[in-house]
């Protein structure tokens, strides 16, 4: 059990910066890069706070699979989507709608319809 959680996060702190890296000989991406560049380093700390936490957010689910079964994690981490719409949209009342987020009432139907779907699967294979 604890060997193959060992094994991943090794594993993706060895390709995924090399897989970032790969972004570097695609010519476009490299020139918006150079021209975007003082914007980036204006916004360092945000960009270094935002990676950490999504590194950490990558780990969770590693974490999880170490102590977990794998259907049981599959089914918490197919909710997911739910809790990022609720803060997303409770957010957005108060902060106001900053990222553009559609929030008519046909597109909130539609959320809530694919919310209900990703509830009933998930209760079909737990």
């Amino acid at each position: 059990m604890w060997k193959s959680y060992y094994l991943k996060i090794p594993w993706s702190l060895v390709v995924c910066p090399y897989i970032r890296l790969c972004i570097i000989f695609v010519a476009p991406l490299r020139q918006e890069i150079v021209e975007d560049f003082p914007v980036y380093k204006t916004n360092f700390l945000k960009f270094c706070f935002i990676a950490v936490f999504n590194q950490l957010g990558n780990y969770g689910p590693i974490f999880a699979l170490s102590i977990i079964p794998v259907l049981v994690e599959a089914g918490v981490n197919s909710t997911q989507p739910i809790f990022v719409a609720f803060y997303g949209f409770i957010l957005a009342k108060i902060f106001g709608n900053k990222f553009r987020e559609n929030l008519t009432k046909r597109e909130v139907i539609k959320k809530i319809t694919c919310f209900i779907l990703i509830t009933i699967g998930v209760m079909m294979v737990v």
